[in-house]
């Protein structure tokens, strides 16, 4: 995946090994389970009767929230606490989505075996999951106006070149997000300011800072050639959901 951001020298590539530089994910040889398509099929209606929550009703990140508290109390519930916990974990941080039910995470746990979870590639899930959502978003069919999808990945990549573009000497220790400071992040967008345009943030140009494109990150076929910095001052969440965890 490409982020092509208008220029010739800004070219970003999205990578599992870029996700894994910012994020610390972790990368086995094992390919880690994928949602299903729909996110209505047997598995959210067999998740339902395992948590006694009725079929007609929505599961909510807060109805995971408050069965966990219940299952971990009592051993013999240990795989399914296990399950929940996992799916808060996939639903808030790496398959994030703008709606706060489950969906098509249920499939990923179908006959899981969690010792297995530990061997897993996450961060080529991560990028799978974005690239499904752009080529939807681009061919008209995604609800609304979201790109789905971890997108804080791609923004946090593009503002980590500009910080060492920008730095002579940046902080270069991985997992990147580690050492991200926002309100360093927030002067960067400042600093990258062209032309403040209207209150619509997509009127405002930036560009006034380098670019250093380095050959581990992301790229991914979305527009973000002006605006993508605005995710810091929390300016963007009509284009892209960036999940409270």
């Amino acid at each position: 995946m490409t982020l092509d951001m208008g220029e010739a020298n800004k070219k970003l590539r999205i990578t599992s090994d870029g996700i894994q530089q910012l994020f610390g994910f972790s990368r086995g040889g094992r390919s880690a389970p994928r949602p299903s398509e729909d996110g209505y099929d047997d598995a959210l209606m067999k998740l339902r009767s395992e948590l006694d929550i009725s079929r007609d009703k929505d599961i909510k990140t807060k109805d995971l929230r408050n069965k966990l508290k219940v299952l971990v109390k009592d051993p013999s519930k240990d795989d399914l606490a296990l399950k929940v916990f996992f799916i808060i974990v996939f639903m808030k941080v790496v398959l994030p989505r703008s709606a706060p039910r489950v969906s098509r995470e249920a499939a990923m746990f179908e006959g899981l075996v969690f010792e297995d979870m530990a061997n897993m590639d996450y961060c080529q899930l991560m990028v799978d999951e974005l690239r499904r959502a752009v080529a939807k978003y681009q061919s008209g069919h995604t609800m609304g106006k979201a790109i789905t999808g971890c997108a804080i990945g791609p923004v946090l990549m593009y503002l980590d070149c500009l910080i060492r573009g920008k730095t002579a000497e940046p902080d270069m220790r991985v997992p990147r997000i580690c050492y991200m400071d926002p309100a360093k992040l927030s002067d960067l967008v400042d600093a990258d300011l062209i032309k403040k345009g209207n209150a619509d943030p997509k009127t405002w140009v930036f560009g006034k800072l380098p670019v250093w494109i380095f050959s581990t990150v992301v790229s991914c076929l979305v527009e973000l050639n002006n605006f993508v910095q605005l995710a810091c001052c929390g300016k963007l969440k009509r284009r892209f959901f960036f999940p409270s965890v």
